[in-house]
């Protein structure tokens, strides 16, 4: 909820949406625990709720799927994808799984230190 306290987004209000993303991403069961008491899994996908509760203009998302197995992976993407049609929001997610490359609408590749087309 700490973001949503950040932009001033009243308590009731915040605590709405963050709940709503933590269901999203098949948590709301674990909304009472701490970070300690999670798999590593658990948390990947709390910090992908943080970054969508709230539904942000633009969603910025490092690896989102790193520590996920491949059906989590699969759902993420999923969720990634639906809000970003869904919503009209910007996702730029940096990546080096090539399921999740395989997703993007537009993919860019960074090679020392330069931004290229995939394939240039």
């Amino acid at each position: 909820m700490f973001p949503l306290y950040v932009q001033s987004v009243p308590y009731g209000v915040r605590r709405q949406q963050a709940h709503d993303a933590l269901t999203t991403l098949g948590l709301a069961r674990h909304d009472q625990q701490r970070l300690s008491q999670l798999s590593g899994g658990q948390l990947q996908r709390v910090a992908n709720a943080r970054a969508i509760a709230g539904t942000p203009q633009v969603l910025l998302a490092d690896e989102p799927t790193r520590q996920l197995d491949s059906t989590s992976s699969k759902n993420v993407m999923d969720i990634i994808h639906e809000l970003s049609r869904a919503s009209n929001i910007g996702a730029i997610v940096t990546t080096c799984d090539p399921i999740v490359v395989a997703r993007a609408d537009r993919v860019l590749e960074i090679h020392d230190g330069r931004v290229l087309p995939v394939g240039q």
